[in-house]
């Protein structure tokens, strides 16, 4: 999976109101990774991993910056502008009848 393709997925994950912890956690299930090793590779705890993906802290600069490395690009930011866009609506919401 390519750079482009990962952003693809948390664009869409985004639209349609996946957490942004569950989407990271995804694209790196699909590489092989778990949250933990990743955590680790950046030097940091499962649990900071987590929390900044959640929303509860902001991540570190370094963080980032090994995200971004690790998935082509940086999560957060392209969670950040999806979000400011419009959600995909809910398909049950627009049935008539």
């Amino acid at each position: 999976m390519n750079s482009r393709q990962v952003e693809r997925i948390l664009r869409l994950h985004t639209e349609c109101g996946i957490p942004l912890q569950h989407s990271v956690a995804m694209l790196f299930r699909v590489k092989g990774v778990s949250l933990g090793t990743a955590a680790k590779q950046a030097g940091y705890q499962r649990t900071y991993l987590y929390k900044t993906l959640s929303g509860e802290l902001a991540p570190s600069p370094r963080l980032r910056e090994t995200m971004e490395s690790m998935l082509g690009v940086d999560p957060w930011a392209i969670h950040a502008s999806g979000e400011a866009g419009a959600r995909i609506p809910d398909d049950r919401k627009s049935r008539s009848g």
